[in-house]
C-alpha cells in the first residue's frame, strides 16, 4: 500500500503491518488552513519526544536528533516543502519510530527550465544569480524562515552528541556536490548540474556560517 511517498508493508493476508502517522496528527496544535503559526521547530521537537529514532539511525541519537539531520539536508538542497505532512512516524508492534525522510522534490531549482537556469548562471546581476535564488528559499514553517535558519535553530535544540555528528558531516561542500555529477545525463542536464552545484555550495556556506557559534 502506498500512502503519499511511503510504502506500507502488508502481511500474508493483505493487512498493513505498519501504520504511518503524518506529522500534522502528532503536533501539539494541528496546522489548519486558517494559518500556519502553530507549525514551528519547537512544536516538532515536542511531538517527537516520545518517539524512537529510525532503525538505521546512528546509535545514541534520538528521533529529534535525526530529524535535525532532515532539516540540515533541507537547508543544503534548498528543500522548501518540509510541511507537516512531509514527515511522519511509523507504528509497529507497539513501537513508534520516526519515518525515514521523504519527498525532497522541491529542491535545487527543480521547477526552472534549462533556459532560465542558463540565464541565471550567466548573469552579471547578483540579484538574479543561482546564489540569490538560493537565498530566497522559504520553508513551510511559521513565518516562512529560510531552510538554513530552521536548521540552525534545530541544531541548537539537539544533544551535544548529535551536534558534533551533524557538524562533522557539513564541513565539506565537495562531498555534497559529487552526487550531482553522478546523476545520469538523461536524467539531469549539464546546465541543471551547474545550477544545482552553485545553489548547494551557497547553502552549505550559509549553513557553516550559522553553525559557527556551535564550534
Amino acid at each position: 500500500v502506498i500512502s503519499g511517498s511511503v510504502l506500507t508493508p502488508l502481511d500474508a493476508e493483505g493487512r498493513a503491518t505498519e501504520e504511518l502517522t503524518p506529522g500534522n496528527e502528532l503536533l501539539p496544535q494541528p496546522v489548519t488552513s486558517g494559518g500556519r503559526l502553530s507549525y514551528t521547530v519547537e512544536a516538532v521537537h515536542e511531538a517527537l519526544q516520545e518517539v524512537d529514532p529510525p532503525l538505521a539511525a546512528v546509535h545514541g541519537l534520538t528521533a529529534w536528533d535525526v530529524f535535525v539531520g532532515y532539516l540540515i539536508l533541507d537547508a543544503l538542497i534548498g528543500n522548501t516543502d518540509r510541511h507537516e505532512e512531509n514527515w511522519a512516524v511509523i507504528a509497529r508492534s507497539g513501537l513508534r519510530k520516526l519515518a525515514p525522510t521523504f519527498d525532497h522534490a522541491s529542491s535545487l531549482g527543480f521547477m526552472l527550465s534549462d533556459e532560465l537556469r542558463r540565464q541565471r548562471l550567466e548573469t552579471q546581476d547578483g540579484g538574479f544569480s543561482p546564489e540569490a535564488y538560493a537565498d530566497r528559499a522559504k520553508t513551510q514553517f511559521a513565518r516562512k524562515p529560510h531552510p538554513v535558519v530552521v536548521a540552525t535553530q534545530a541544531l541548537s535544540m539537539c544533544s551535544a552528541r548529535a551536534r558534533i555528528h551533524w557538524l562533522d558531516r557539513c564541513s565539506d561542500a565537495d562531498r555534497f556536490v559529487e552526487p550531482i555529477w553522478l546523476v545520469p545525463q538523461h536524467r539531469m542536464s549539464e546546465t541543471a548540474r551547474q545550477f544545482a552545484e552553485r545553489v548547494l555550495r551557497r547553502n552549505c556556506a550559509r549553513l557553516l556560517e550559522g553553525f559557527a557559534r556551535f564550534v
